[in-house]
Formats: structure tokens, C-alpha cells, sequence
């Protein structure tokens, strides 16, 4: 959930895994928690939160991609609102790491577009 770029939901519905696209939001969103999962060491009860935000998220960028074709002024709100619930459930120290994951990945997904601008939108 972390070279989730954090999300990256940044791109829930072309997502790749090892190659694959990913099918759905959910499936998305169980990936970008183990990742995070991992990453942050999140405990049990974490995770189960985390996995309800970025699905809940995910499905929701789904449907704005649908409507907007991906809008990057909404996709950074969502972004923005996704974080903010995601403070709420990581210790500061994991929310740190959290916020330097989306960086690195919105650099790479920035890179992957040949200096397209990236959704990341920072924390405060």
C-alpha cells in the first residue's frame, strides 16, 4: 500500500502486479495493505482498519476515474482525505513512513510518465 503510493491508488484500475492488472479496487486495496503491512509493521488490528480505508478508497477512485477521467484536482483530494484517515490509525512514527512511501511512489509514477505530474498530495 506503499509503493502504495500510496498509493497509488494513483492509478487503482491500471495497477500492475508482477504484470498483472489488478481487477478490481478490493483486490487493489488487499495488496496495498499487505504492502503497507510489511512496511510499517502494522499490528492486526491496523491492518483491518488500513484494509478498510484503502478499500473504501480504492473503490471510490475507481468511480471518479469513471466519471472524471481521473481529475487530477479530485484524485489529490482523495488522496488528501485518505491520509488524513490513515493518521488517525498509524503511530506517528508508521504515519512518517507512510507519507515518505506515497512520495517515493508518486516520484516513480512521475518518472513512469515522463515527467507527468504525480497525485501526491502531502500531509501536513
Amino acid at each position: 500500500m506503499i509503493a502504495l503510493s500510496m498509493f497509488a491508488i494513483s492509478n487503482v484500475s491500471q495497477a500492475q502486479n508482477g504484470g498483472n492488472r489488478v481487477k478490481n479496487p478490493e483486490e487493489m486495496a488487499a495488496r496495498q495493505t499487505d504492502h503497507l503491512a510489511t512496511q510499517l509493521g502494522l499490528s492486526e488490528e491496523q491492518k483491518a482498519q488500513v484494509l478498510e480505508i484503502n478499500t473504501r478508497y480504492a473503490r471510490e477512485a475507481v468511480v471518479m476515474r469513471e466519471q472524471n477521467q481521473g481529475n487530477r484536482e479530485a484524485m489529490m483530494d482523495l488522496f488528501k482525505r485518505q491520509g488524513a484517515e490513515m493518521k488517525t490509525v498509524l503511530t506517528e512514527e508508521q504515519f512518517v513512513q507512510y507519507q515518505q512511501i506515497r512520495k517515493e511512489n508518486a516520484k516513480k509514477m512521475s518518472e513512469r510518465r515522463k515527467g507527468g505530474q504525480s497525485s501526491y498530495a502531502p500531509m501536513d
